[in-house]
């Protein structure tokens, strides 16, 4: 799963745009964060949020890298960071279209609910 999510990230990185650059960190965010190693999916997390917010963040990118963002930090206990994720998820989800909002639902009331 992991060496899959590398190549994906190192294939986008040479023939994607910023978006697919975005998205594969994200992938290895969760991907790190299943394999049981936070920190590392941590680290994937604030690359992708890094990307969104050189690109204009975009609300439905923002939101995704707040998710990234906040599962790991709370999985490592920090609260400080996994609440201010979860801020940003709710202003980006706002600001969402309903159509969007309906399907990222899910996703809100999950990092709501801790």
């Amino acid at each position: 799963m992991i060496r899959a999510a590398q190549v994906a990230r190192a294939q986008w990185q040479r023939a994607g745009t910023w978006l697919e650059v975005e998205r594969a960190e994200y992938r290895l965010a969760l991907c790190w964060l299943a394999a049981g190693d936070p920190a590392l999916a941590l680290q994937h997390a604030r690359a992708c949020d890094a990307i969104v917010r050189e690109n204009g963040s975009l609300p439905l990118e923002l939101f995704f890298a707040a998710e990234a963002l906040c599962l790991p930090a709370r999985a490592l206990g920090d609260s400080a960071c996994d609440a201010a994720a979860v801020a940003t998820a709710r202003r980006a989800f706002d600001a969402l279209p309903l159509d969007d909002q309906a399907w990222c639902r899910a996703t809100l009331d999950r990092l709501n609910a801790s």
